[in-house]
């Protein structure tokens, strides 16, 4: 992102900051001209999430929360395996001599599934038979395919784990019936939540009913959370905005040399093909 269109959002947001709607508005206004200049998809789209933000921010609006595509999705191409192989690391450190383990997942999707493959080697469970039991709650039920269930079972079975798995559709992962896990005596209870959290900020106290479910009801020994760039949480709402302004920034070089990579190496298959 050109540095004269992160001055002018800066300029606006302090602008909002500070009480000053009309340096705001002239400000916001030069943020949008100089977008039109952009020549970079990305960057163009990712100075209107900011403009977005703070014209919502200037007339109290809460906005939906912006949904990004598939993490299979080749923008994400560039994070999303490292962050499930450290979650896979962590998970294969916490349960080393648990002989029953439950992975609850809140998921908006059911894409994850495929990563669980990739985990049984890493995760020690030390020699014995152990019982994997997988429990995914979805607001889109998607079952497995035969060949996915086959190959998930067989892997398991490979790294001497017996796996059982259900899916759980909700109208809204803030509204769990505990029932439908069927909680059991005896097993070390993990939750997992993969960007989920911070889309339940649009809904009133959806975050506080999760957490208040986890802890008093579901009562899990241990609880990971992912989320994008969670550390922003400044208090300070300038300083939260010119660092989420900086790594985005950065982000929207790497999807845009991804998407410049991908475009070249489709072009070479293309040519290889003919």
């Amino acid at each position: 992102m050109r540095e004269d269109v992160v001055d002018a959002l800066k300029k606006c947001a302090q602008a909002l900051q500070y009480g000053n709607p009309r340096i705001a508005n002239a400000e916001m206004g030069t943020v949008l001209d100089l977008a039109e200049e952009e020549t970079t998809p990305v960057t163009r789209r990712l100075i209107g999430y900011f403009a977005q933000a703070l014209a919502c921010r200037a007339y109290g609006l809460h906005p939906k929360y912006f949904s990004f595509p598939s993490p299979d999705w080749k923008y994400w191409m560039c994070e999303w395996y490292g962050l499930f192989s450290t979650v896979g690391w962590y998970i294969s450190d916490v349960v080393k001599g648990k002989c029953k383990v439950h992975v609850i997942e809140l998921v908006k999707h059911m894409d994850g599934y495929k990563q669980w493959a990739s985990f049984f080697p890493m995760i020690g469970f030390g020699g014995g038979q152990t019982h994997l039991r997988l429990s995914f709650l979805v607001q889109e039920k998607v079952e497995f395919s035969k060949e996915a269930k086959a190959d998930l079972i067989r892997r398991a079975q490979f790294h001497g784990i017996e796996l059982e798995y259900k899916i759980i559709a909700v109208n809204s992962l803030a509204d769990i019936d505990v029932s439908l896990l069927e909680m059991r005596d005896g097993e070390f209870v993990i939750v997992n939540c993969m960007f989920v959290f911070s889309k339940m900020l649009s809904e009133a106290l959806a975050l506080e009913k999760v957490l208040l479910t986890v802890r008093d009801v579901i009562k899990a020994d241990t609880m990971i959370v992912a989320e994008h760039d969670a550390n922003l949480n400044q208090s300070d709402f300038l300083l939260r905005f010119d660092e989420s302004l900086k790594y985005y920034s950065s982000l929207s070089k790497k999807i845009y040399f991804v998407l410049t990579i991908l475009r070249l190496r489709r072009i070479i298959d293309i040519k290889y093909a003919t």
